[in-house]
């Protein structure tokens, strides 16, 4: 299995904004935000027919025909576990854990 870094969205951007000496001013000063998401470090597992991508923390998974598919399949199974802890009166130390998890990777 190969690891996968996979951002909840289905884009990444890497850019380099060369600016002169002098010239660059703090994000702040100029208006601009960061907000630095948290990444599933995924394993895929080439099946016959099917793409298999696992959260090996939690267990998660998704298939699929092509690793769209799958990336698609496994956030809906983990908005949906997600759901279900955030449904429960009261979670194990674990579970809580885990609920603290998906809510920094799943919108």
């Amino acid at each position: 299995m190969s690891s996968l870094p996979v951002t909840s969205s289905a884009t990444y951007l890497d850019a380099t904004v060369v600016v002169p000496q002098g010239k660059y001013h703090s994000p702040a000063a100029v208006g601009v935000s960061y907000r630095a998401e948290a990444l599933f470090r995924l394993e895929l597992e080439h099946g016959p027919n099917y793409l298999t991508v696992r959260d090996p923390k939690t267990g998660i998974f998704g298939q699929g025909e092509d690793v769209l598919a799958a990336l698609q399949d496994f956030m809906r199974a983990a908005a949906e576990h997600r759901d279900v802890l955030e449904r429960q009166p009261t979670l194990s130390e674990d579970l809580a854990a885990q609920l603290k998890y998906l809510r920094a990777r799943v919108p």
